[in-house]
């Protein structure tokens, strides 16, 4: 093929102005600012695990990222919904409602998971056993 030939280009497509396509559900704005607090969110969960603030397992950091984007999505969708100007959507309400509710409790029974675990794994009558918080340079860490 030489340098001069082109392929053949799609044709172009408009749309027509009031098919509304082209509306954003929301102002500018109002999405930059629940995108910003998505960023933020995922930022301060990344920083807690991060400093070890939290002790979580990678299977239960990602419970958390992934309730707090449903809750984020959740929060879109019903502002979308109840912005007056565009067309309603009930069915992305109830998609994200159902995405939330099934991370809320796959967050729950993960955690509830990880606590059974590891209360299996504590033998009290250990010399020294203890639940209470260790103290300084243990980051406080519990003893099981």
């Amino acid at each position: 093929m030489a340098a001069t030939d082109t392929l053949p280009s799609a044709p172009a497509t408009s749309t027509p102005s009031n098919s509304g396509s082209s509306q954003l559900p929301v102002p500018p704005k109002i999405a930059a600012l629940l995108a910003g607090l998505t960023v933020l969110t995922g930022a301060v969960i990344g920083l807690m695990t991060s400093f070890n603030d939290v002790h979580w397992t990678p299977a239960q950091a990602t419970l958390v990222a992934t309730e707090v984007a449903a809750f984020w999505a959740l929060a879109s969708a019903v502002t979308a919904h109840l912005w007056p100007q565009p067309k309603k959507q009930p069915v992305a309400v109830a998609g994200t409602v159902t995405a939330f509710v099934s991370a809320t409790l796959s967050l729950g029974i993960g955690f509830a998971w990880w606590q059974l675990t590891q209360s299996q794994k504590c033998v009290p009558d250990q010399p020294g056993h203890s639940h209470r918080r260790s103290g300084l340079g243990t980051g406080g860490t519990e003893h099981c």
